[in-house]
C-alpha cells in the first residue's frame, strides 16, 4: 500500500522513445529527465535505424524545434551538435531553455546525408517542465 502511494507522489523518470517504420529515437534530458524552467537543459537523442544501427549526427541532416503546447508555436530551433553519451557516440544533442513551467514538444526532423541509408523522419516528444 505504501509503495503504491509513493509511486503516485514521486515523479517517474524514463527516457521517451518514438519510432517510425525505419528510424527510432530515445530522448534523454539532463538532469535526470527532469528539466527545470529557466535553466539550460542538455538533451540528446539516441538515434537508430531498424535493427539497432546507430545514426550519428554527421549522417543526418537533422533539425530540432522546441514548441509550446498546446499552441505548437515554435519557441526555438537550437543547434544540434554531436554528443557522446552513455554508450552512444556522436549522436544529436542540444542545449534547450524551457522558459517557464508547462508542457512543451520537442520535434526532431531528419533525412539522410549522402550515402546514409535510412528514411526521412519526423519524431515528436512531449516534455513536462514541472519546476
Amino acid at each position: 500500500m505504501l509503495l503504491g502511494l509513493l509511486s503516485l507522489l514521486l515523479p517517474l523518470h524514463a527516457h521517451q522513445v518514438q519510432t517510425t517504420d525505419t528510424v527510432g529515437a530515445t530522448l534523454h534530458l539532463e538532469p535526470d529527465d527532469n528539466p527545470r524552467a529557466g535553466e539550460e537543459t542538455e538533451v540528446w537523442f539516441a538515434l537508430t535505424q531498424a535493427g539497432g544501427v546507430m545514426i550519428p549526427l554527421h549522417d543526418c541532416l537533422c533539425r530540432l524545434e522546441v514548441l509550446a503546447m498546446p499552441t505548437l508555436d515554435v519557441l526555438a530551433t537550437p543547434d544540434l551538435v554531436p554528443v557522446d553519451a552513455e554508450r552512444y557516440k556522436e549522436i544529436p544533442g542540444a542545449t534547450v531553455l524551457f522558459p517557464r513551467v508547462g508542457a512543451y514538444q520537442l520535434r526532431l526532423v531528419g533525412e539522410p546525408v549522402a550515402e546514409a541509408a535510412f528514411d526521412a523522419f519526423d519524431l515528436t516528444f512531449e516534455v513536462i517542465v514541472a519546476r
